[in-house]
């Protein structure tokens, strides 16, 4: 059985078809690179218990979170944004109409969430990632 260290986090090859578990949850087809801050796996990840799923912090200048927006327009300071940013927008009340989209951005810095509804001032849910 061969063993990787993430960070802290032991993580056990269970068998040689590429299982792993990491904190005693089974990860399948996961042959992995880790370089101490990202990990990269060939493969698909799988979550296989109901009610288990993905689990990304929220914060200043986190991947994931909200903005409200005010006359149809939210700035988002966040500079873990970069030009080849994708973000995934979803309305999170019935205070936004509108069709979403991101207007601008400025990499380091911020982006723009603008709804094609000027009277929207809902909260907008966003996920930021980056292309491989």
């Amino acid at each position: 059985m061969r063993k990787l260290t993430i960070g802290s986090t032991v993580v056990e090859q269970l068998d040689n078809s590429g299982n792993y578990a990491i904190a005693g949850k089974l990860l399948s087809g996961l042959p992995a690179d880790y370089n101490g801050t990202q990990g990269q796996f060939n493969g698909s990840v799988s979550v296989t218990a109901v009610g288990a799923g993905y689990r990304v912090v929220e914060g200043a200048n986190a991947k994931q979170g909200v903005a409200t927006l005010s006359s149809g327009v939210a700035v988002v300071s966040n500079t873990s944004v970069t030009a080849n940013s994708r973000i995934f927008l979803t309305a999170q009340d019935n205070n936004s109409t509108g069709v979403l989209r991101v207007s601008a951005r400025t990499a380091g810095t911020s982006f723009t969430i603008t709804s094609s509804v000027i009277t929207d001032s809902g909260v907008v849910a966003y996920q930021i990632f980056e292309p491989a």
